[in-house]
């Protein structure tokens, strides 16, 4: 039996982490025992007693989180000492070798968590042989070849929700801004982004691979009435890095939605960037039951865009803003403060 772990102790919000339900529910597909931990909501002791019954623990983990995991790791070890540990997610995926320092880490994956994580846990007994992990042996680290990227997204189940507390999550509100109807549930259907970005490249291309992969509009739609019948949530929010890069692919998705009629049941919410919606996109999601877009303005600067390799013009953002204003789209505007060579008169530009 494997169990995963989300090592966050603190703040409680309502998301599923949906790396693990993902990786969970391809586990159970081919049989394998999945239990779950979401240390918001269970206790050491039940960290403690997971350790006891499982042969592995797999923990999710943004370096925000590297510190909290490895604590919990160790925990984990002193519970019971031959249990195995295996660190994913982006930091492990960047930084594998410096991972493995740390004595409580076992192995690491790299990249998507499905196929991986299922070749390990079969062939345990010669990690040597499963690509796209990290181990130690003879006291040495050993990075095994890269593994390719999933191609069928449609192929994967859909994340398996349940292994998680959610009757505890739906009674909390969103950390983010009051706007949110909620419970709200996330969903995910791509993976990657087009766009070089200085803060999130080349972090995604190493995760995901180069190119940008979609489910079909057919199945992601599936999601979301799948969602929408089980769970009954008041919004879904759709985690995607750019929900808007490929215009086809979303205009598609608005239709297949109120094909189905979900458009007058459900509401839900989505991530942009302002120079990959117009009039047209902003008119389809309205008519398809969106209320929110998020974008990454960032600044207000050009001088603070062009250093962040944004891609965008000042003139841009006004613009997308406006065109959610006129099409009734309520915009959320992310902004980051302290970037590279700014300078007060950039932050004045935005405060402006």
């Amino acid at each position: 039996m494997i169990t995963l772990v989300y090592p966050e102790d603190g703040r409680l919000e309502q998301l599923v982490p949906l790396g693990l339900c993902y990786v969970g529910a391809y586990l159970e597909r081919y049989g394998i025992r999945v239990n779950a931990l979401d240390m918001r909501y269970h206790t050491i002791r039940d960290l403690k007693q997971a350790a006891k019954t499982s042969e592995f623990i797999g923990f999710s983990v943004m370096t925000i989180r590297l510190n909290k995991a490895l604590k919990f790791a160790k925990i984990c070890k002193r519970a019971n000492p031959k249990v195995k540990t295996i660190f994913g997610g982006p930091h492990p995926s960047i930084f594998p070798k410096e991972t493995l320092t740390n004595r409580q880490v076992d192995f690491v994956v790299i990249g998507e968590g499905e196929e991986t994580s299922l070749d390990l846990l079969q062939h345990y007994d010669q990690p040597e042989k499963v690509n796209g992990i990290g181990l130690k042996k003879d006291n040495k680290t050993i990075i095994t070849k890269p593994r390719d990227r999933i191609e069928d997204l449609d192929s994967l189940p859909f994340p398996d929700r349940d292994l998680f507390p959610l009757k505890e999550m739906f009674k909390k509100a969103p950390y983010w801004p009051c706007t949110t109807p909620y419970p709200q549930l996330s969903m995910l259907s791509i993976r990657g982004c087009p766009y070089n970005c200085v803060y999130c490249q080349p972090t995604l291309r190493k995760i995901f691979g180069n190119t940008v992969k979609r489910r079909s509009p057919e199945r992601t739609v599936d999601e979301m009435e799948y969602l929408y019948r089980k769970y009954q949530p008041a919004s879904i929010f759709m985690a995607d890095d750019l929900f808007t890069a490929n215009k086809e692919w979303t205009l598609k998705v608005c239709r297949e939605i109120r094909k189905r009629g979900l458009h007058k049941k459900l509401i839900w919410e989505c991530e942009s960037r302002v120079n990959t919606v117009d009039a047209q996109i902003a008119k389809e999601l309205k008519k398809s039951g969106c209320y929110m877009v998020w974008f990454g303005i960032e600044s207000y600067s050009q001088n603070t865009l062009n250093t962040l390799r944004k891609g965008t013009t000042v003139e841009q953002n006004i613009k997308g803003i406006k065109l959610c204003q006129k099409y009734g789209l309520m915009s959320l505007e992310q902004l980051m403060v302290g970037n590279p060579n700014e300078s007060l008169e950039d932050l004045y530009q935005t405060l402006r």
